[in-house]
C-alpha cells in the first residue's frame, strides 16, 4: 500500500491538472466590416445577448471603411461564432485574423556577387533617362513596404528614407498631422502600434532591392538609385489592412491637397502571403487592393514558394482578380522559373529575377543570396517607382489629375513588355518575365503620342503602332517639309521619298530615336519639281504610304 498511495495522488494530480487545461477558455480574434454608418459600439449593445457579453472590441482597423477586430473569450465553437458574426445585420463580412507568411526562400547555391539581375530586366537602359526620385513635374515617389521589420540604419539606404514632414519637424511625443499615429516619421510598427520599427534581415533585404542608394560609391544599387521608402512592419491580417489603410489616407491626403500634404505612394510592395488560402476567404483583405486603387496606388504580391498551380491549390493575395493588383513569380540566372516558385495561368501576372540576387541585409552587410519570390516582388514594385520617374510630364499629371488611370497605365505598360520565357508560357498570365527598358519604351510612345494628339491644327498623323505616329506638314509645301515621328520603341523609322514616276529624292535619314523626345526631320523640297511626291514609311510593325503636294 505504501507504493500504491503516492502513485494514485500523482494520477489525481494529473487528471486534475488536464481538466483545469481543458476548461481553459480559448481566445480568438475575427476581423469585422460593418455597414457604411455602423457605429461599433452600438452594435456590441444591440448584440451582447446574442453573444453572452463573449465578443469585445479589439480595435479598429480601419474607421474609413468600419473594419473592425473583435476579440472572442466565450469558448464557443469559433466556426459557429463567425457563421453568427456573419449572419448578424450589419455586417458586411467577417473572417478569422491570422499570421501572414514571408516569403523569404533559404537558398542553397552559391554566392554571386554581381546585380546580375538588374541587368537582366533591363535598367542598365533606363537608367539612361532616370533614375528615380521625382516625377517630371516634382512629385516625390514613394514606395510602401509593409514587412516584417528594417534595419533604417543602413548605410546604404540614407537619403532613401522616406520622411513625414509634419512629425519630423514637430514636437516630440505629439501627434503633429493629427492622423492617430504619433511621431510616425518613416512609416508605423502595426504590430505593437508604435513608430519604433522592428529590425529583421527580411524587410531590409527588399528594401535594399527597391531602392539602395544608387552611385553613391557604397555597397550596390536599388532598382532605384533614388527614392523615398515608407516603412510598416505587418505579421497578422489585421494589420496588413492597417497598413494599407494608412497608405490609403497619406495617398488620397496628397491627391486632396494638391501635394502639400500626405505621401505620393504609388506602389505598396508585399512579399508574404497566406500559402493555399483563395482570394474569397480572406473577403476584407482582398477589398483592399480596388481601394488602394482608387487613390493611385498599385500593389504588387509574391506569390508562394511552392511548385504548385495556385489556381488549383490557392494563395492569398495572388488569386484576388483586383485590376491594382500584379501578382508575382521568381525565374533563376538562367531565366527558368524558379522550381519552388508557384505559378498559374489564371492568377501570376509575370515572373522577376528571384534566386541569387545582391541586396542588403541588417548592420551594414550585404548579401548575394537573397532569393525566393520575396526577392521578385521587390524588382517588380521598385520598376513601377522607378518608371514613374520618366521625363515624361504629361504621364505625370495624369497621375494627379486621374490617379487611377495612371496607376492603371502602369500596369499595361509593365505587363505589356514582358520578355518572354519558354518556361512561363501556361504558368502565368503574359508568360514572361520583367522587362524594364521595354515597358519604359511603352510609356515614352505614350507621352510622345499624347503629346501630338493635344497639337490639333491640321497635321496629318498617321498612326503605324498602337502608340507610334508620323506626321508631315505643311501639306501643300513650297519650302521645308518637316515629318515628326515616334514608334512604341526605340527604333529607326526607314523614312523614303519618291517623285510621281517612281525615282527616289534624296534625303537625310533620320537619327536614333531620343526617349521621351519627339524626333523630327526638315527636308529642302524648294529645288524640287511641282507635283505629287510619295513618302514610304516602314515602322516596327507595317509598311504607311503618303503622300504630300510640292507647290
Amino acid at each position: 500500500m505504501k507504493k500504491i498511495i503516492p502513485l494514485l495522488s500523482l494520477l489525481f494530480c494529473f487528471v486534475l491538472v488536464n481538466a483545469q487545461s481543458s476548461s481553459k477558455v480559448e481566445q480568438f480574434d475575427i476581423l469585422v466590416q460593418l455597414q457604411e454608418g455602423q457605429d461599433v459600439q452600438t452594435f456590441l449593445l444591440e448584440n451582447e445577448n446574442s453573444f453572452n457579453q463573449g465578443i469585445q472590441l479589439k480595435k479598429t482597423v480601419s474607421s474609413k471603411f468600419g473594419f473592425h477586430l473583435f476579440s472572442i473569450t466565450n469558448g464557443i465553437n469559433n466556426e459557429s461564432m463567425l457563421t453568427s458574426l456573419r449572419e448578424t445585420p450589419g455586417v458586411v463580412s467577417a473572417q478569422f485574423d491570422s499570421p501572414v507568411q514571408f516569403r523569404n526562400a533559404i537558398p542553397n547555391d552559391p554566392l554571386w556577387p554581381e546585380q546580375w539581375h538588374l541587368e537582366r530586366i533591363g535598367l542598365p537602359n533606363v537608367w539612361d533617362t532616370t533614375t528615380g526620385g521625382t516625377t517630371a513635374n516634382g512629385d516625390e515617389i514613394v514606395v510602401a513596404i509593409l514587412d516584417s521589420g528594417f534595419d533604417l540604419t543602413h548605410e546604404d539606404l540614407q537619403g532613401n528614407i522616406w520622411e513625414n514632414k509634419l512629425e519630423a519637424q514637430g514636437l516630440p511625443n505629439f501627434d503633429d498631422d493629427g492622423n492617430g499615429k504619433t511621431d510616425d516619421i518613416n512609416g508605423w510598427n502595426f504590430i505593437n502600434d508604435t513608430p519604433v520599427l522592428s529590425v529583421t534581415g527580411h524587410g531590409t533585404s527588399v528594401s535594399g532591392l527597391i531602392g539602395a542608394n544608387g552611385n553613391n560609391g557604397i555597397g550596390l544599387s536599388g532598382v532605384n538609385w533614388n527614392v523615398k521608402m515608407m516603412f510598416l512592419t505587418i505579421d497578422l491580417v489585421s494589420e496588413v489592412i492597417a497598413a494599407f489603410d494608412y497608405i490609403i489616407y497619406q495617398r488620397e491626403l496628397y491627391n486632396n491637397t494638391n501635394g502639400a500634404e500626405g505621401a505620393f505612394i504609388v506602389v505598396t510592395n508585399g512579399s508574404f502571403g497566406k500559402d493555399a488560402v483563395f482570394c474569397e476567404e480572406e473577403p476584407l483583405w482582398a477589398a483592399m487592393y480596388d481601394k488602394l486603387g482608387q487613390v493611385g496606388v498599385l500593389s504588387v504580391a509574391a506569390t508562394a514558394n511552392e511548385n504548385w498551380d495556385v489556381d488549383e491549390i490557392g494563395d492569398m493575395p495572388t488569386t484576388c482578380t483586383s485590376e491594382f493588383l500584379i501578382a508575382v513569380t521568381a525565374t533563376d540566372t538562367e531565366d527558368f522559373r524558379v522550381s519552388n516558385a508557384a505559378f498559374g495561368p489564371a492568377s501570376i501576372d509575370l515572373a522577376a529575377p528571384g534566386r541569387q540576387t545582391s541586396t542588403i541585409t541588417t548592420q551594414d552587410r550585404y548579401i548575394d543570396s537573397f532569393g525566393g519570390t520575396s526577392s521578385a516582388c521587390p524588382h517588380v514594385s521598385g520598376s513601377i517607382a522607378l518608371l514613374y520617374s520618366v521625363p515624361c510630364s504629361d504621364f505625370a499629371a495624369l497621375a494627379l489629375a486621374d490617379p487611377p488611370a495612371a496607376a492603371l497605365l502602369m500596369r499595361e505598360a509593365i505587363l505589356r513588355n514582358v520578355t518572354p520565357l519558354s518556361s512561363l508560357q501556361g504558368k502565368t498570365v503574359t508568360g514572361g518575365r520583367l522587362e524594364v527598358f521595354e515597358s519604359m519604351k511603352y510609356l515614352h510612345a505614350y507621352c510622345i503620342a499624347n503629346e501630338q494628339e493635344k497639337q490639333g491644327g491640321n497635321f496629318k498623323e498617321i498612326y503605324i503602332t498602337q502608340k507610334g505616329f508620323v506626321r508631315i506638314f505643311p501639306n501643300p509645301v513650297s519650302s521645308t517639309l518637316q515629318i515628326d515621328y515616334s514608334n512604341e520603341g526605340f527604333i529607326d523609322f526607314s523614312i523614303r521619298v519618291f517623285n510621281s514616276i517612281g525615282q527616289e529624292m534624296e534625303i537625310q535619314a533620320p537619327d536614333l530615336t531620343t526617349p521621351f523626345e519627339t524626333q523630327t526631320i526638315d527636308i529642302d523640297v524648294s529645288d524640287w519639281s511641282a507635283g505629287i511626291y510619295y513618302i514610304i514609311v516602314n515602322g516596327p510593325e507595317e509598311e504607311i504610304t503618303s503622300l504630300f503636294v510640292k507647290i
